[in-house]
This record gives structure tokens, C-alpha cells and sequence, in this order.
């Protein structure tokens, strides 16, 4: 987990005791991956991977930092169903 998650979650935890939900509403996009005067199919690949990533992260490390103890519940088993 990065610093700057670790001391966000501390804060939070010090100001509200615990975390009982988390948005992830950020998003991001970087100048290389921006049609702009270019067509969509002129975007280098290694900027759309950048934004990908930025994204993607962006949204799994929070939700991985937030609160580690959060509760995950067992999978219920149906009768008659696999």
C-alpha cells in the first residue's frame, strides 16, 4: 500500500473510527491518450495502457487500503445447486 493511501486511511480512521463505505468515483486520462487533432485510431498504445492503469488502480488500491478488516462473507451453499 502506498504512503500517501496509508496516511489517507489514518486520517480517516483518527477522524471517523472506521470506514463503512468507499466511492470510487476518481478517474483520469493522460495529454498522450487525448484524440485532440488526432483520430482515435492514432492513439499510442502506450498511452491507453497509462490510462488503463491509472484507472484501474486508481479504484483497486483504495478499495484494497481502506479497511482490511472489513468482514467477507462466506459464499452460502443452496441445496439442490452447486
Amino acid at each position: 500500500m502506498s504512503s500517501q493511501l496509508e496516511r489517507a486511511r489514518a486520517k480517516g480512521a483518527r477522524r471517523w473510527g472506521r470506514v463503512d463505505v468507499l466511492v470510487n468515483a476518481a478517474g483520469g486520462n493522460v495529454a498522450a491518450a487525448t484524440a485532440g487533432e488526432r483520430s482515435f485510431f492514432e492513439l499510442p498504445t502506450i498511452a491507453m495502457e497509462e490510462v488503463v492503469s491509472l484507472n484501474f488502480h486508481g479504484t483497486v488500491r483504495p478499495s484494497q487500503s481502506s479497511e482490511p478488516r472489513w468482514p467477507v462473507p462466506a459464499r452460502r451453499r443452496r441445496r439442490g445447486r452447486s
